[in-house]
């Protein structure tokens, strides 16, 4: 049984202090993209269904961000971004079910950039 407050990285738990936060990782949000399409590819083993939508979701969330000047680089993103991205989703009239996927899609890329040292906080943690 995994605690709620670790997390999995190549198969094995990692508790959250053991991150090492003291020198990020210089990536744009492409590269970063990429990144997280072979870590979900190779060590979660997504389906490609799920792995296209997770994508899709995250280019959108980098449009939402470029059309407002906000700067896509996931060490800058901060929840108040995420909110008005989920926020704009609702307004929209996305279902609920699509607004629930476009949040799983950034809650899993931001959990993966805060482990491989891309970032320093999740900015949806406490969305």
């Amino acid at each position: 049984m995994i605690k709620k407050n670790c997390n999995v990285l190549r198969g094995k738990l990692i508790q959250p202090q053991a991150v090492n936060k003291s020198r990020l990782r210089k990536m744009d949000w492409n590269s970063s993209l990429r990144g997280f399409h072979q870590y979900l590819l190779l060590e979660q083993g997504l389906s490609r269904n799920t792995l296209a939508a997770y994508l899709s979701d995250l280019k959108a969330f980098a449009r939402f961000c470029s059309e407002r000047d906000i700067p896509v680089n996931p060490a800058e993103v901060n929840p108040e971004t995420i909110e008005e991205f989920l926020a704009e989703l609702y307004d929209e009239k996305k279902k609920t079910s699509s607004q629930a996927r476009y949040l799983s899609s950034l809650k899993a890329f931001f959990r993966y950039a805060l482990l491989e040292n891309i970032t320093r906080t999740d900015p949806v943690e406490l969305v």
